[in-house]
């Protein structure tokens, strides 16, 4: 199993924008992942997942709609941190 993580600190006139782009492409990943999870907290947001294997991650991060979703992060994102964990858990937020 692989972890995931995309940190992401929003444009604050752009939260909610970048919140519904992110919900929408959550739909697209899920078949991908064994568990995936939008979390907010005042400053940012967070994706979190986990993958079986660095293929299905691949299959993710290769597709067309994470393009789309680069290039909103792009213009309503302040900074983006993406982590990669191998065979532990991530920490609870």
């Amino acid at each position: 199993m692989h972890h995931f993580k995309i940190a992401v600190t929003p444009i604050a006139s752009k939260r909610l924008e970048l919140i519904q782009t992110m919900e929408s492409l959550l739909q697209f990943y899920r078949p991908f992942c064994e568990d995936i999870n939008l979390k907010e907290s005042q400053r940012m947001i967070f994706i979190t997942g986990t993958v079986k294997d660095m293929q299905q991650l691949k299959k993710i991060t290769d597709s067309k709609e994470f393009e789309v979703f680069n290039g909103a992060l792009s213009i309503l994102a302040i900074k983006t941190e993406f982590n990669i964990v191998g065979n532990r858990e991530l920490k609870k937020n």
